[in-house]
């Protein structure tokens, strides 16, 4: 008797705490995502992983994705934010090889949504997640307390792979945060990653390589003589690179299988005849409806005998001041959906696990909405409450709308990026923000 009402005390105690949490959750506005700080933990755990992998795992893996990096230039004095640029899956290894001490990374929740991934990743890193359109302010504080700790963290400052092969600015917080941790800062850049796994493609090339060095290292006392857009501008010299121009000085060969394959996911208007929606890849073949088609050879570039654009940078430089022209005429009828994709499904996450609300859906954009509908089920979403429209997987359309989180995604390859661009655009942000 006394054991049942200690369990039920127990029991109130938990359920007290998690609708605390929750409101709190609500008030703040973070999708019910968890975003208390995560504190360092199980160091000398995840110190002896990296030591050991770094004798019996590790080499396979550089030898296996062809990492070479540069010696370090010199210590780190303090403990540092290493801000690194980011173009495929396996940064990381040469962030690791590069810069070899342990350090927390900070990393998209959606990682870790699989219960077997989260319990990989748990056993490898002590990382801190961060869920894409969210104010990021758990991170800020987790990355304090680690710092404070003696212990570095590691980031993408540009939120996540480019898409196009030129780096992008980082995100607006970063100098801020960097000031609030009160750290040195490491710049790490990373070439030729984007030609080896492009982030829009699901091959890898079996030649090429990696190549990682550090741009520069900065102690706690130069980086807090600047301003937080000082410190932006720092890490967006040392980490800018344009793939391509780097390419075509070196030709170097990275030929894999479906060479122009899912480059849908970037790339959405048709340079000959301007639709949307119409461009279709296939094995080394991007080719539109029209009749427009290219192949992409093995050093990544683009050719055929009516080639308007050689290179994904170029064609989607291209194709967002096409968005910003045609926007202004989207605007005269703001009720009119100017984007479609169809043959979707549309989900909500309930805190981190993914529940289907409707398949076979269609989802719509418009200058005053954005809808998602199907057999007996629909779902608008004025734009002026939609907190946030952002990409996950490379692949899903992500709204974050009263305090919940939705992803469409569709089976048919299609762009992401438009509905986040022209989110942007509607917005009055910058036509290149990613």
């Amino acid at each position: 008797m006394v054991n049942n009402e200690r369990t039920e005390k127990r029991a109130e105690r938990r359920a007290e705490k998690k609708a605390v949490r929750d409101e709190k959750k609500r008030a703040e506005g973070n999708s019910g995502y968890d975003d208390s700080t995560s504190y360092p933990h199980m160091t000398l755990w995840y110190r002896f992983i990296l030591g050991f992998g770094k004798v019996f795992v590790l080499p396979f893996l550089y030898r296996k994705f062809h990492i070479e990096t540069e010696k370090m230039p010199g210590k780190i004095k303090d403990p540092s934010l290493i801000a690194f640029s980011h173009g495929c899956n396996f940064d990381q290894f040469a962030v690791i090889k590069g810069v070899p001490p342990y350090k927390r990374y900070i990393a998209s929740d959606a990682l870790v949504r699989d219960k077997k991934m989260r319990l990989a990743f748990g056993l490898i890193n002590n990382f801190i997640f961060r869920r894409k359109g969210e104010k990021g302010d758990n991170v800020v504080k987790s990355a304090v307390v680690t710092i404070q700790k003696g212990i570095h963290v590691a980031m993408a400052p540009e939120g996540g792979e480019t898409l196009n092969g030129v780096t992008n600015l980082p995100r607006p917080r970063t100098g801020e945060m960097i000031k609030q941790m009160n750290c040195g800062l490491v710049t790490f850049q990373i070439i030729g990653n984007y030609f080896l796994k492009p982030p829009w493609g699901l091959t890898r090339s079996k030649e090429g390589k990696i190549y990682g060095k550090v741009k520069g290292i900065y102690s706690r006392e130069e980086i807090q003589a600047m301003s937080p857009e000082e410190i932006n501008e720092l890490i967006y010299r040392d980490l800018y690179v344009n793939q391509y121009d780097w390419q075509r000085e070196h030709m170097i060969p990275y030929d894999r299988e479906g060479r122009a394959e899912f480059m849908e996911y970037v790339l959405y208007v048709c340079p000959k005849c301007g639709e949307i929606g119409h461009l279709h890849s296939s094995k080394d073949t991007f080719r539109c409806d029209c009749g427009y088609s290219v192949d992409v050879n093995v050093y990544g570039f683009m050719e055929g005998e009516d080639c308007v654009f050689d290179n994904v940078y170029d064609w989607d430089v291209w194709q967002r001041d096409r968005i910003v022209e045609r926007m202004e005429k989207w605007k005269e009828e703001p009720d009119k959906p100017f984007y479609t994709d169809v043959n979707g499904t549309f989900k909500y996450l309930e805190n981190n696990t993914p529940v289907t609300l409707a398949e076979g859906a269609t989802l719509e954009m418009a200058p005053n909405y954005m809808r998602v509908y199907a057999d007996g089920y629909e779902k608008v979403f004025p734009f002026d409450e939609i907190r946030s429209v952002s990409v996950a997987h490379r692949h899903d359309v992500v709204i974050i709308h009263e305090n919940r989180y939705y992803q469409f995604s569709t089976a048919i390859p299609s762009s992401p990026q438009k509905y986040k661009t022209a989110a942007y655009l509607l917005r009055g942000r910058d036509r290149m923000s990613f």
